[in-house]
């Protein structure tokens, strides 16, 4: 299983991953960049909380990252509050 997702990374960054494996509590994500195109194996994968791995949306992600790089701390909140969780 491989689905695009965005994760909140320590100090609220915004990260544009692939959701690979999920357990209970726990989505498993890799960097498309440093993954093997067959690879379906968490070999590499951060587990991140569920709650904190969203839906996929570019406009969201751009406005997350432009706040993000900003230093926005209140723009973050108030954008991260707006994600979809990740459904599998």
């Amino acid at each position: 299983m491989k689905k695009r997702c965005v994760a909140m990374a320590y100090g609220k960054r915004p990260l544009d991953r692939l959701a690979i494996e999920e357990t209970d509590r726990v989505i498993y994500i890799q960097n498309p960049q440093v993954m093997d195109d067959n690879d379906e194996t968490a070999n590499g994968a951060v587990g991140f909380p569920k709650e904190f791995v969203f839906e996929p949306d570019d406009q969201w992600l751009g406005e997350l990252m432009a706040a993000f790089e900003a230093g926005d701390s209140a723009r973050l909140d108030s954008l991260w509050s707006k994600g979809n969780p990740l459904s599998l």
